[in-house]
């Protein structure tokens, strides 16, 4: 994208339901592509207010005010939708809708480029009829980070009317595009096998390590900074405390090291609609310790003191995305232990890296196991880490992320 001679299409469109300043899930990746895009073309990001994981709305940024100009080559937009102030099915599919109504409803400036990226869909898949209709000559990507129809067929099942009309709307949006990014070779799998898309008209681009901090690990501080044990075998998970994670298990697992009288402490840091309940389920517990999100120095700080990094999913949940927090966890350069179904994108991801150790998902005590095991063997530990970091380097960078989106561009321009 640095090369503005490869292409002729100098306005790009980015509709995404999350951007900057949020800092979980894929707002990171989002922001981090129109500002790459930003260097050879004039970006509009059409957006909402800052929500995730809180949801709850937060002004933008005082200083996205004053860089959003057409001369400076990038322009956020902010739209309003509805955000639910408990998060259910219906509750998002509101939210989606409303967005997707807000969205429609800004004229954007074609033919150009087109990029929605899915969560959510429902706005991706409007968008994508509009400009079908309106501006057929417009190219129109769409970059899948979850896969709707995958989540509901393990949820409800194939025969559910939520799951078919789900599979159906992917589908067709995935029909709509020119081309299509997905996250993982599984992904693509399943648009292919389940979702009929033609199997040249999608890619696999995987996100990358948007952390721009270093971890500083060895600082006592950190700890006492945050009350967290001193000498404890630390175990921390960072991001989204919602459904799909399943962190009763963590609870769980915190209880069963409290009656044993292990020396594990477990933080939660982040946000979500689960919060409140894990929060009243680990009452009493000394060993389970909640944070609020941090500033990106403030969080690889933990992480790096931390023993273990923990991702958490909860039984079933096999095809329906990659948490986003993995490419942090790497960067942090600690041992990681997942829970979650052996059949699972994060499970087949984490094998492929060689950068820790899955136990099953909602098997607390599993956990603790995985746990021992990880930090009573410093050799496989290190082993870990190694493996990580190369998988990191090899896979993982902004740079080769950001030339596959060339590649793309440049196929479709």
């Amino acid at each position: 994208m640095t090369d503005t001679a490869k292409h002729p299409v100098k306005e790009v469109r980015i509709v995404a339901i999350n951007f900057d300043p949020e800092v979980a899930g894929i707002a990171p990746y989002v922001t981090a592509l129109a500002r790459e895009m930003s260097k050879s073309a004039q970006v509009e990001v059409v957006t909402t207010m800052p929500h995730y994981p809180e949801w709850i709305k937060r002004p933008a940024p005082r200083r996205e005010q004053q860089a959003s100009s057409r001369n400076s080559g990038f322009f956020v937009r902010r739209v309003w939708h509805y955000v639910p102030k408990k998060m259910s099915f219906i509750g998002r599919f509101v939210m989606e809708v409303t967005f997707a109504f807000s969205a429609l409803a800004h004229r954007g400036r074609g033919p150009g480029i087109l990029l929605v990226v899915s969560p959510s869909l429902v706005s991706s898949f409007a968008l994508l009829i509009k400009s079908r209709l309106v501006c057929p000559d417009q190219t129109r990507i769409l970059w899948i980070q979850d896969l709707y129809a995958a989540g509901l067929t393990q949820k409800y099942g194939l025969a559910s009317p939520v799951t078919k009309l789900f599979v159906k709307i992917e589908s067709q949006a995935i029909k709509l595009a020119t081309r299509v990014a997905v996250i993982h070779p599984r992904f693509k799998a399943f648009a292919e096998e389940s979702l009929h898309a033609r199997p040249s008209s999608v890619q696999v681009i995987r996100n990358w390590s948007h952390v721009q901090a270093k971890p500083s690990p060895g600082s006592q501080k950190v700890r006492e900074k945050y009350n967290l044990g001193g000498r404890s075998t630390l175990v921390c998970h960072a991001g989204n405390m919602g459904y799909k994670q399943g962190l009763e298990n963590v609870i769980e697992a915190a209880k069963t090291a409290h009656l044993n009288a292990f020396d594990i402490e477990f933080v939660l840091i982040g946000d979500g609609n689960q919060r409140h309940e894990l929060e009243k389920q680990a009452l009493g517990l000394t060993n389970v310790h909640f944070l609020d999100l941090l500033p990106e120095q403030e969080l690889m700080e933990v992480l790096a003191e931390s023993d273990v990094l923990l991702i958490c999913e909860r039984t079933g949940m096999r095809e329906m995305a990659l948490p986003s927090k993995f490419t942090t966890y790497l960067t942090a350069q600690k041992p990681i232990l997942l829970c979650s179904d052996k059949e699972s994108v994060m499970a087949e991801e984490l094998s492929l890296s060689g950068a820790g150790l899955r136990v099953d998902a909602d098997a607390p005590g599993q956990l603790i196991q995985g746990v021992q095991q990880i930090v009573g063997d410093e050799n496989l530990s290190e082993t870990f880490i190694e493996n990580g970091q190369r998988h990191l380097h090899m896979y993982l960078t902004p740079e080769s992320a950001f030339a596959a989106f060339d590649e793309l561009l440049t196929k479709t321009s």
